[in-house]
């Protein structure tokens, strides 16, 4: 007997409940990528998208959480409550690292990765395989996520390590230098110039 679409839910919460994220998201995907599930496909989705987000996931993916939130966002009617709690996922994920998802760009940009349904209700209406047109936009952070700040620190170390080396590297040049000239004078410049070469008023001459 096939699962109803209550207990494929039912079944992904309590999933999750135990810690297996795994089970979880597998039936949880198998309502949030198909339309005729309506309802739990849309609850579904929410939830995936929080459990992508969840520390405690080993499979937490950022990205994946902001891609999912904003697929939610994306929905034909979306009550304001909804709204509320998926802005907030997708605000938490790019927080946490993950990437913003431009306008009409929230489907996978990976031939391997799933695809939620585009709506949970008027499946067989025409254009139902498209996003809805006139979505509100995205949230945006309203300062910068630490990691991303994290990640330009790093970049900078290492910029600074790597003129350093070219630093110390002139150093070296410049000290090797310097010692041959200190061996240089400490040793006396070689008279390279023959005695006949000199003008007469610099030869020795017998005295009268």
């Amino acid at each position: 007997m096939q699962a109803t679409a209550t207990e494929v839910l039912s079944g992904g919460v309590r999933a999750l409940e135990e810690g297996e994220y795994e089970e979880a998201s597998e039936s949880l995907w198998r309502l949030a990528s198909w339309c005729e599930s309506g309802s739990y496909g849309r609850r579904a989705l929410l939830v995936l998208a929080a459990t992508t987000l969840d520390p405690r996931n080993p499979g937490s993916e950022p990205d994946e959480a902001a891609r999912l939130a904003a697929r939610y966002l994306q929905l034909p009617r979306v009550l304001p409550e909804e709204r509320i709690v998926a802005e907030s996922l997708y605000l938490m994920a790019l927080a946490r690292g993950g990437s913003a998802v431009g306008k009409g760009a929230a489907g996978g940009g990976d031939d391997d990765e799933r695809e939620p349904a585009l709506r949970f209700s008027d499946c067989d209406a025409p254009g139902a395989g498209a996003t809805v047109a006139g979505a509100e936009p995205l949230p945006e952070l309203p300062i910068t996520p630490a990691p991303v700040l994290i990640r330009q620190a790093r970049g900078e170390r290492n910029a600074l390590r790597a003129r350093v080396g070219e630093l110390e590297g002139e150093i070296d040049d410049l000290q090797a230098e310097l010692d041959r000239i200190r061996s240089i004078l400490r040793q006396g410049v070689p008279d390279t110039v023959p005695p006949d070469t000199l003008p007469p008023d610099t030869l020795d001459l017998p005295l009268r």
